[in-house]
């Protein structure tokens, strides 16, 4: 293994450049002024909750899906960084805005020790500039800074960080000059704690093993597999572990949407199946790659097959018990689940990708040649992560975190090689110096400058006018309101658009019937029923059966509604309410809203 090293404050130096980096990003961008979506306000409520004395195991939601409550299919890990940033800053500032801020920040702090992470996972294979490199192009990567912006509190970019802990230990396990050791177990842990933050961690995790498992097939392991013996026992202790962290007594409770039994079970089924390997092994067995693809298939085949057996909605993913409403929802409303190969998205989204590529190609091919090339299955592994998740960007932008982690390294790479070849051209200084900050900045910076430049080419005309109509219809105004009299004095259930209601329930004492969760499918639904209905009693029906006391519509806004012509909305936007509803006044920052109550008949 490489002997480079990098002083603890150049990690610390990462670590801050990061921070910076994301504040001169607020400063050019156009800033929330609160949470940058409803999942910092929905996070922020849980950590108050945690705070005020609510269970550790306890995903409950009191005041969502009125009057019947609700639970959450986030875990814990992010609640606890929260936390961490928060505990100082509460004794000056108190618990909410304590916790606020610690939301706020989680997105920077997290991005930074990812940097970090990532300068000494591409360590041994790149060297010390290169990996430097490496890190700060993971700072001028837009899908990796917006998912860790100040104010995002998202728990994508803890991704990120575990992600690049997990690849710099694959890494060194699949060094050609040493024998398998435990940093084949710790990329297993490290895959399995991507998992407990959300079931996405899988992708990575199939990677890794894939690398691992190449490797093995190639004949560039031994026969009994100890690699990736190794990443599965880790894989699924890791798992189990997570599991007993988060969920305590319901561990056997069957869950799709979060880590439970389900995901723990696949685990051990690897970890069986490479057991299996090392017992076929030890009695002479799969010593040809003929037998090991062979073995592979088997395995795969058993492994889907018993998982599959034992648990049927498997296969459907993070959503197999979700209503088919919500699924129409995510895909009609939520942007991030829209395709990155637009022109305006491309540049952002897939540049570094389409500029590592060349020259992973070309990496690929110099460790082919020297046929006893030490990091050829590393740079394979890069390679795989570079390929699937472009290709999954391309078609779901979400993805766009390792998008932008992994040809990171790439870049850094090639910077590194050409500057080095620039360092020794016989031409003036100042020329050198020159050339060299242009293909930094190039390569640096051309990504996001493309991006900038296909988004004002490329961007509809409207958009600017619809950031603004948002403004208008913050639900932040619209909370304000609702805390002065004459709806101060007690807590009421109010009817509104499922993307308001995060926000009124972090910011008032009111329930709410929606909120755009996918576990709140009923309320979802409900809300979408009420506000299309063209019959009252309808209407009437839910409003009663919820005790809604107050309706509330934004008509410029983003409210996450289905409409229909002539339905129960169309009729409180031009005025035309049944005679059991009555228009309140609102105060004139929040003039952009409707506000209705229900009386009684």
């Amino acid at each position: 293994m490489s002997t480079a090293k990098l002083e603890p404050r150049t990690y610390l130096g990462l670590f801050v450049f990061t921070l910076v980096a994301h504040g001169l990003w607020y400063l050019v961008t156009s800033p929330p002024t609160g949470f940058a979506d409803s999942d910092g306000y929905m996070r922020a409520l849980r950590v108050e909750t945690l705070w005020r004395g609510g269970g550790w195991f306890d995903h409950s939601i009191a005041r969502a899906n009125a009057p019947y409550g609700d639970t959450s299919h986030w875990t814990r890990p992010l609640d606890v960084v929260i936390s961490l940033i928060a505990l100082p800053l509460a004794p000056f500032l108190g618990a909410k805005a304590a916790i606020f801020w610690g939301g706020a920040l989680s997105g920077p702090a997290l991005h930074g020790a990812a940097a970090a992470a990532f300068a000494w996972a591409a360590l041994p294979l790149v060297g010390r500039v290169a990996a430097l490199l490496a890190a700060i192009a993971t700072i001028a990567q837009l899908g990796l800074i917006s998912y860790g912006a100040l104010f995002r509190s998202d728990h994508h970019i803890f991704f990120v960080l575990l992600a690049a802990l997990g690849f710099g230990w694959a890494i060194r396990a699949l060094d050609r000059t040493r024998d398998a050791d435990r940093n084949a177990f710790l990329a297993g842990l490290a895959a399995a704690a991507g998992v407990w933050i959300g079931i996405e961690g899988f992708a990575f995790a199939a990677l890794s093993l894939a690398a691992f498992g190449l490797a093995w097939l190639a004949g560039e392991d031994r026969p009994d597999a100890p690699r990736g013996y190794r990443f599965a026992a880790g894989f699924a202790l890791g798992l189990a572990l997570a599991l007993a962290l988060e969920s305590g007594p319901s561990f056997w409770v069957v869950e799709y949407d979060r880590i439970s039994i389900v995901h723990v079970t696949l685990g051990v089924l690897l970890a069986l199946f490479f057991l299996a390997v090392r017992f076929g092994a030890a009695r002479g067995f799969l010593q040809r790659p003929r037998a090991r693809a062979g073995a592979a298939l088997a395995g795969a085949g058993a492994v889907v097959g018993v998982w599959v057996f034992l648990f049927p909605k498997a296969p459907r993913g993070p959503l197999a018990a979700v209503d088919p409403l919500y699924v129409k929802f995510v895909l009609e409303n939520i942007a991030e689940l829209g395709p990155g190969y637009t022109l305006e998205r491309f540049p952002a989204m897939l540049g570094a990708t389409v500029l590592a590529l060349p020259w992973l190609i070309w990496r690929l091919g110099e460790e082919w040649r020297e046929k006893s090339g030490r990091w050829f299955w590393a740079w394979a592994y890069v390679g795989i992560c570079v390929a699937v998740f472009g290709a999954l960007t391309a078609g779901w932008m979400r993805w766009t975190i390792y998008a932008g982690l992994f040809p990171s390294l790439v870049l850094g790479d090639m910077i590194a090689r050409m500057t080095e070849r620039i360092a020794v051209e016989k031409v003036s200084p100042l020329l050198r110096e020159a050339g060299s900050a242009a293909v930094v900045a190039f390569f640096l910076l051309g990504p996001p400058a493309a991006a900038a430049l296909a988004a004002i080419i490329g961007g509809p005309p409207e958009k600017k006018a619809g950031l603004e109509q948002a403004k208008a219809c913050s639900a932040g105004l619209l909370a304000s309101a609702l805390n002065r009299p004459p709806w101060s004095d007690r807590s009421r259930v109010i009817l509104m658009g499922v993307n308001y209601g995060a926000e009124i329930l972090y910011r008032t004492p009111h329930r709410v019937v929606g909120t755009p969760y996918h576990r709140s499918t009923m309320a979802l639904g409900e809300t979408f029923a009420a506000f299309a209905a063209t019959d009252d009693a309808v209407v009437r029906e839910i409003l009663i059966r919820r005790n809604v006391e107050l309706i509330a519509i934004c008509p410029g806004g983003n409210e996450g509604l289905s409409r229909q012509e002539g339905g129960f909305y169309d009729r409180l936007k031009t005025g035309a309410p049944p005679a059991w509803v009555r228009e309140m006044p609102l105060p004139a920052e929040a003039s952009a809203f409707r506000l209705f109550e229900v009386l009684a008949e």
